[in-house]
């Protein structure tokens, strides 16, 4: 059992020094002076007999005792911050920030972010959508929980951890009444005699598509229109003898409902895996934590995982 020593000043000043790096800022933040809190921090360490700080050039980094310790104490320190706000009938509720591709904002997301509501009407969730490369650097910027959507490529994904949910194809799709929609197999030629709607060139989904076409020996399409917004491409496609290829998830109900019709191109192996990504060392919150289990029970009921 822990000694009682250990009191609420000791892990408030753990927490600033961890997220400042610097004993210095953290007192600047805390409005002490830097000895009161390094004799603080010594206190904590001496109590635990664990050593929570690595000196380096760039700062303080927390040593593995120091990160269990931070994940539990930051996630602590905000319930009891919630607790008294509420007790005192004050402040807002809870905001949490999620990243979200365009094929997970269709298919994923409002039925789990329904679900959640449901239970936490005060609590405000921020849906931020972009690029791969565009919410993961707002991820490493702290300006994000965590995203929902494809996994980025190795050298995007440097610095942050994965959870896999599901796999998810791309698919070839077009309005009823199309030209190739009764033609069983379609081939990427058939496909090319007509405007084909494609991702952006900096998403994970452009380069999947990429390489399935070099693969199948049809490096690229003559006459393509560019772009992520399924806002776009519902109507473009209504309108006119088009081709999309986009993840199953940003056209799924319009395939359910008929207005738009699966182009058979055979391509079972242009599938990649979706799920979430977070940055290590980013402690979440307590609603933030039950929004993530109520995602991954909302893709297991979906029969996505």
């Amino acid at each position: 059992m822990l000694s009682k020593a250990i009191k609420l000043r000791h892990l408030q000043c753990f927490i600033a020094v961890a997220r400042e790096g610097s004993v210095t800022r953290a007192a600047e933040k805390l409005g002490t002076v830097q000895p009161a809190l390094s004799r603080t921090l010594r206190e904590l360490e001496d109590e635990l007999g664990k050593k929570l700080f690595e000196r380096t050039r760039d700062g303080l980094i927390l040593t593995e005792a120091g990160e269990t310790l931070y994940r539990y104490a930051f996630n602590g320190m905000q319930q009891v911050a919630e607790g008294l706000a509420r007790a005192a009938g004050e402040g807002p509720g809870e905001v949490i920030a999620i990243g979200v591709l365009p094929n997970v904002s269709r298919r994923v997301l409002p039925d789990s972010v329904g679900a959640f509501k449901e239970q936490h009407p005060d609590t405000v969730v921020r849906i931020v959508t972009g690029t791969n490369i565009d919410l993961l650097t707002k991820l490493q910027a702290g300006r994000l929980d965590f995203v929902l959507g494809r996994m980025s490529d190795p050298d995007t994904m440097r610095g942050l951890t994965f959870e896999h949910l599901f796999y998810e194809k791309i698919v070839f799709s077009a309005r009823p009444g199309h030209p190739l929609a009764a033609a069983k197999p379609v081939t990427l030629a058939e496909v090319n005699a007509f405007p084909v709607i494609i991702p952006l060139p900096e998403t994970i989904i452009r380069a999947e598509l990429d390489r399935f076409m070099v693969s199948n020996g049809f490096p690229e399409f003559s006459n393509v229109i560019e772009t992520v917004s399924f806002e776009f491409a519902r109507p473009y496609l209504q309108a006119y003898d088009a081709v999309s290829a986009l993840p199953r998830g940003a056209v799924q109900p319009e395939l359910e409902s008929g207005e738009l019709v699966a182009i058979d191109v055979p391509c079972d192996d242009l599938m990649g895996p979706v799920g979430l990504t977070f940055l290590p060392g980013h402690p979440l919150g307590t609603r933030a934590e039950r929004l993530l289990g109520v995602i991954r029970e909302g893709a297991l009921a979906r029969g996505l995982i």
